[in-house]
């Protein structure tokens, strides 16, 4: 006897099946970033607590780093998704500024999910590339704060630099 699976039934399926990426994506809704002093690596402390005692060590750690940076989930500066503040221990921005990918081993939830930014110290000018590790990706500069990266780099920023505006 052959038996037929209802259509609405395959639907919910699926729509289950995936539900591990927004689990995995939710494990680091908000988290502390920090590059060294030779701007060469950087860590990632987070957790799905806005305020857990885990992200209060990490930023107490980075008390000798400069704030740069802080990337929202979504626009308007919005962190109802989450956030990263990203900060640097070789000081605020210079005209080399700071670099970071966000790749297959470094801030790998929150590929492609930025949607707004802000500033902070001497920082004032960012280019976000939609590839990681490559410079020549397509790209877009903004100068001060993004409310919103604009359509074409919504929820595709995989690399950031940051510089002051010299």
């Amino acid at each position: 006897m052959k038996k037929t699976v209802p259509f609405g039934v395959l639907v919910g399926a699926l729509l289950c099946s995936t539900a591990t990426p927004a689990d995995a994506a939710a494990a680091q809704k908000y988290c502390v970033a920090v590059t060294s002093a030779d701007k060469q690596s950087t860590t990632m402390t987070c957790d799905t607590r806005e305020n857990s005692a885990k992200l209060h060590n990490a930023s107490v750690a980075a008390a000798d780093a400069t704030l740069l940076m802080t990337w929202y989930d979504n626009w308007h500066y919005n962190t109802d998704n989450g956030w990263i503040q990203w900060f640097g221990y070789a000081g605020t921005c210079d005209s080399s500024g700071y670099v970071v990918d966000l790749d297959a081993s470094n801030f790998t939830a929150w590929r492609n999910r930025i949607s707004s930014f802000t500033i902070h110290g001497a920082c004032g000018y960012t280019v976000a590339y939609k590839q990681d590790h490559n410079p020549n990706s397509p790209s877009n500069g903004y100068t001060g704060n993004a409310y919103y990266v604009d359509d074409e780099f919504n929820d595709h920023i995989n690399r950031f630099r940051i510089r002051t505006f010299n």
